[in-house]
């Protein structure tokens, strides 16, 4: 028996089309996706009791920015505040474990957006966008009504240009649900005043990314378009040109 069949034999007063759209909701919250529908505060409340109750802090912050875009996009076209909504959610987001790095899941919906609209278009832009960086830019962007960190927008487009492979071994990670996991390393880190930038960001595998945050790496030679390094004794060679120079 399917998930809509148990609900409405449970449940007899709902029909088999609210149950669908009870479903497509809490399907959209754990893959943080906006919902395109709305749900009463009720039925908010208990998703994410549930949520809270039964997955893990990641899942919930993925689902609370899912949340945080629905309610900027309906508010939007409404022309109101639903309030009930958003104290329900404040509510929620008040309890998530704060150690989920946060940054992580404003990239990962950073990347869905941009995904969503992808072609070789949008892939120019994107390129135009990078080599247009500079560390005077505001702190702060707004992608569908909702404001995120201008920094993890660059990590995120730079993932998508990189093909999400890791820059040493290009190994591509596909996760269960068909996306691809990498992550993003600075040259310079941050603690010492690196920048978001291209020529500062390595898209690189888990393994790698800690052996060279933590190996012993030596920069052997470094400008706009190469990185030259030594990690353990082996040494590489990385581009760091972003579309065509």
């Amino acid at each position: 028996m399917d998930a809509k069949n148990i609900l409405t034999d449970k449940h007899s007063s709902l029909n088999e089309n609210s149950a669908e759209d009870y479903i497509r909701f809490f399907s959209s919250l754990l893959n943080g996706v906006p919902p395109k529908r709305t749900m009463s505060a009720v039925a908010l409340a208990y998703y994410l009791d549930r949520i809270s109750k039964e997955y893990d802090s990641q899942t919930q912050m993925i689902a609370l920015s899912a949340l945080k875009q629905h309610i900027a996009t309906n508010e939007n076209h409404r022309g109101g505040r639903m309030h009930k909504a958003r104290q329900i959610v404040e509510g929620f987001a008040a309890s998530i474990n704060t150690t989920v790095v946060s940054d992580e899941i404003e990239q990962f919906q950073i990347e869905e957006i941009t995904q969503a609209k992808l072609n070789n278009d949008k892939k120019d832009e994107i390129v135009s966008y990078l080599k247009g960086l500079k560390p005077t830019d505001s702190e702060t962007v707004v992608i569908n009504h909702v404001a995120y960190k201008r920094d993890n927008k660059t990590v995120a487009l730079i993932k998508i240009l990189r093909d999400y492979k890791c820059q040493i071994c290009q190994t591509a990670i596909r996760k269960k649900d068909g996306r691809f996991y990498i992550e993003a390393a600075h040259i310079t880190p941050k603690s010492n005043k690196g920048l978001e930038t291209p020529d500062n960001i390595l898209i690189l595998c888990p393994n790698h990314h800690k052996e060279f945050d933590h190996g012993d790496t030596y920069i052997i030679s470094r400008d706009s378009t190469h990185l030259r390094f030594s990690m353990n004794g082996i040494k590489y060679t990385v581009d760091l040109t972003i579309g065509h120079t």
